[in-house]
Parts: C-alpha cells; structure tokens; sequence
C-alpha cells in the first residue's frame, strides 16, 4: 500500500500450496521486517481460510490465527507479530499437509489514526515452512 494517511486500511490474500511428498507441519511468520518505523502503528490481522484472489474478493475465513479483535485494536501491532511470531518454532497457524494441500492467508492491515505514523514505511517479509 503505497500513499496511505492515518486510519488507511487494505487487505491482500496469498493461496500457499505444499507440493512436498511427505506429510509435514508447515507454519507462517515473518521473517523480514523493515522500514523507518511504521511497523508499531500498522494494525495487522492474519487469518486463514480459503480462496484464490490475491484481492481476497472470494476469501472465505475459517479462523483467525493473529488478531481476533481486529484492525481497531491498536495493541495487535506487525511489531508484536514480529516479536511473537519470527522463526519456525514461534510460527503460527500450525497445519498438518499432506502432498498438494493448499490453505489461503488474508493479511489484513490498518494505519493508525495518529501523526506518529506520518511519511514512515514499512515493509515484511512472509514465510511458510514445513518440516516432517
């Protein structure tokens, strides 16, 4: 999201497909965060389900994984998903694969309505691994 001002909020899906041959436990975290210091005023939410528009216009939730009170809870920051959630063994939405599952993440993000935010960036990276 480029251009936002304080309470700007936008949403993007991504569709992850494990192709692996052996049943696994497969996780999501960062594992990038950067930026000149947004990431403690962008609100986040996580959470899976299905779908396959990078726009989420067909996303159907079946569970939140980050964030159940939503993008006007200003505590549940990408700077706390990043603390809680940046390796394998702190990852977040557990899920047993077997070849050829697929599950779909909704990011959704909300920039807080304070001037602290103001011509800050952010940016992250995301990652899904899996290990037998």
């Amino acid at each position: 999201m480029t251009g936002a001002i304080a309470g700007s909020f936008d949403r993007r899906c991504v569709k992850v497909a494990y192709t692996g041959s052996l049943a696994a436990q497969a996780r999501f975290y960062l594992s990038s965060v950067a930026g000149s210091g947004l990431a403690p005023y962008l609100t986040v939410q996580v959470r899976t389900g299905s779908g396959d528009n990078a726009n989420c216009s067909d996303f159907t939730a079946s569970s939140t994984v980050f964030n159940a009170t939503g993008l006007l809870d200003s505590t549940q920051t990408l700077t706390l998903l990043n603390s809680t959630s940046s390796s394998y063994a702190t990852g977040l939405a557990a899920w047993a694969v077997t070849t050829n599952d697929t599950k779909t993440y909704q990011f959704s993000w909300r920039v807080q309505p304070t001037n602290l935010a103001a011509s800050k960036t952010a940016t992250f990276g995301l990652a899904w691994e899996a290990r037998p």
